[in-house]
Formats: C-alpha cells, structure tokens, sequence
C-alpha cells in the first residue's frame, strides 16, 4: 500500500512539475524503532536488534531508509527491514535497485552504519557517494588504498575519525 501510493505521489510530482530534475541525491541510514519485552522462555525474535548503549531502549527492529534529499520537501523512497548488521550490503542493494529503477541518482549519503567494504563496493556501481566513518575506525586507510589501486579519485583532505569522506567513482 505504502509503495503503491509514493509511486503514485512520484509519478504526479514528476510529471505535472518536473520536481526532481535530471538527477537526483538519495540519503541511506537506519532508523531503530523500539522494542520492548521478551517471549516466555525470555527469548526475543531473531528481528529485533540490540541498540547502541545510552538509548533508553535496548532492542529495536532496524529498518534501511533511503530518502530523496535535495529537494524542497525529503521524500521517504523505500524501507526494508534489516535483520542484521551483515546483509547491510543486500538491503543497500535492494534499495538501490528500486530507487534507480525510478530515478537517475548522482549521490548517494549513507550513514556509518553501513561504512563496511561490500555496502561501499554496491554503492560505487550506481553512484558517487559519501559514507560516514566509525568513530576510530582503522579501515579508512584499507578504502582509500583499494581506491586508489582503482584508479580513483581519493578525496580526504578534511577527514578526521568519525566524520564524513568523501570517494568518488
């Protein structure tokens, strides 16, 4: 129901203004929804994920987002469900897969949750993009060697731990 109606908002903004342009930039990230209690035998179901810690919540459902951004009004494309941190890079392309089947992308803005060489390698296929580094990660070094084995341009002129680099294709 919800894909059948943002394809029909899609279809008239498209056509009747010409909202989106030639291309467009697309954020990806992971949105918690809480969750609270457990089974009888204090299990809790294989979808429900622990969260970072200060939350006030220990479990959530996590679902990847990807949003048109750039516009006047951001506009939710798709939603999957994420049932662990590693089919990060089949849910990103899943929903790469459907958000080009619509759009012509130019950049793609992830969160850090997916900063991990499979998400990036999905990415890379589809678009320019820029992906938020974990806080003290050591692989930056890694991603920056393997692009520029690549032959591609490497930009982290203002890169420190923890904040955004940017890698072009």
């Amino acid at each position: 129901m919800y894909l059948a109606a943002n394809e029909s908002m899609i279809q008239l903004l498209e056509e009747a203004y010409d909202y989106f342009g030639d291309t467009v930039e697309v954020a990806i990230y992971v949105t918690p929804w809480p969750w609270f209690g457990k089974y009888e035998d204090g299990e809790i179901p294989v979808w429900v994920l622990g969260t970072k810690a200060g939350r006030n919540y220990a479990y959530a459902w996590k679902f990847a987002t990807l949003a048109l951004v750039g516009t006047n009004t951001p506009i939710t494309v798709v939603c999957l469900p994420v049932k662990s941190a590693s089919n990060l890079d089949r849910v990103v392309d899943r929903l790469l897969r459907f958000a080009t089947a619509k759009f012509d992308i130019d950049w793609v803005y992830l969160d850090s949750e997916f900063y991990q060489g499979d998400v990036a390698n999905n990415v890379r296929s589809e678009a320019d993009f820029i992906i938020k580094g974990k806080k003290g990660s050591d692989k930056l070094q890694e991603i920056k060697e393997e692009m520029l084995e690549e032959d591609k341009e490497w930009d982290a002129s203002h890169v420190q731990p923890g904040f955004t680099c940017s890698v072009q294709a």
